[in-house]
């Protein structure tokens, strides 16, 4: 036996180590023999690629993909302040879906949407109602939220089928802030949102024909892609939308800076919509009466490029979105929405 390295004079506990020593050497080669066969079976004949079924669904409001269930969760629509004094916005940065428009003085305003349970902590500053705010938040379904209103808004809500808070009757569904000054101070949160909609018995979704949205790959977008200036009157209200190709997103500045919430956190969009209208202005005060219905000219951004197109909508229409068309209806890309609502003869020039 000593050609296995056993010697019988060694005696007994000698011999039963060099034993265990040969066994689980044995043992053990043949287990890697075994791995190394696998391993190369597997590199030589691959498995069949296992299809990955993706059960999302598209959500209304953006097109983003979520669980089944989730796609007509409730919108909210809250009126946020854009002048000057009203700024920092907060909470302006998460809305998926935004529109921006003038009012009177050369400011504007944004109706910020929201499915309501994605609602930030804190919202606002919420400021009062015009007309044709109710025509936008009718195409999503939205809750509306406000304080107060013109007139004629006033006059007009009160046969509009719409479900809106009022700060001026529904306080308890806002809070005015102590660190800023009257009227930029009302706020509202998820919580008060979702508090309001259990106790009225609101409906918990919102159904309507939404936008096409297709899905983005990473370098399907111009790198090298157009922005957009639209100098709605002074310099604190012209918007500039910025292609960052790296990013895949148009980065949003106001008065020439980069507009931030409150938390710092800057405002992106996956696309922009200018929508070219008839704006008349009413009275001294400047309040405007905006066209929403019929058609009219429309610039697209989306994955970097920019496209003439037309808007349609149909009069008495309030459970779809714009038809945008450019010979068909055009595909978006998933995420933020941003649509600004621009005269005809408004000042938008293409920036490089």
């Amino acid at each position: 036996m000593k050609w296995l390295g056993l010697d019988w004079d060694e005696g007994p506990y000698r011999q039963m180590q060099r034993t265990h020593f040969w066994f689980f050497s044995v043992v053990g080669g043949v287990a890697l023999s075994a791995v190394g066969i696998a391993l190369a079976t597997a590199l030589l004949y691959p498995p069949e690629s296992i299809d990955v079924v993706d059960t999302r669904v598209s959500r209304l409001i953006d097109g983003v993909r979520v669980d089944p269930g989730y796609e007509r969760t409730r919108t909210v629509g809250i009126l946020i302040d854009g002048m000057v004094d009203g700024r920092p916005t907060v909470g302006l940065s998460t809305a998926p879906l935004v529109w921006e428009v003038p009012a009177e003085g050369g400011i504007t305003r944004f109706l910020a949407v929201y499915p309501f349970d994605k609602l930030p902590e804190k919202v606002g500053p919420i400021r009062s109602l015009r007309p044709y705010i109710l025509d936008f938040a009718s195409e999503v379904g939205a809750l509306l939220l406000h304080v107060g209103g013109s007139p004629e808004a006033l006059e007009r809500v009160r046969t509009f089928p719409l479900e809106r808070l009022n700060q001026f009757f529904d306080d308890r569904f806002f809070w005015r802030s102590t660190d800023r000054r009257a009227p930029h101070n009302v706020f509202t949160s998820k919580y008060l949102v979702t508090s309001a909609i259990t106790e009225r018995t609101y409906a918990r979704e919102s159904v309507f024909t939404p936008w096409r949205y297709r899905d983005e790959a990473m370098g399907t977008f111009n790198a090298d892609g157009d922005g957009l200036r639209i100098a709605y009157s002074t310099l604190p209200y012209t918007v500039e939308w910025r292609w960052n190709g790296v990013r895949g997103v148009y980065e949003r500045f106001m008065g020439g800076v980069r507009h931030e919430d409150e938390d710092g956190a800057a405002i992106d969009a996956k696309n922009v919509f200018v929508q070219f209208t008839s704006i008349e202005i009413l009275d001294t005060i400047g309040r405007r009466r905006i066209t929403t219905e019929g058609e009219g000219k429309a610039r697209v951004l989306t994955a970097g490029s920019i496209q003439e197109a037309t808007w349609k909508k149909r009069t008495g229409d309030r459970t779809r979105f714009y038809d945008i068309l450019i010979g068909e209806e055009i595909a978006l890309t998933r995420g933020t929405t941003w649509i600004e609502i621009v005269p005809n003869k408004g000042d938008v020039t293409i920036i490089h």
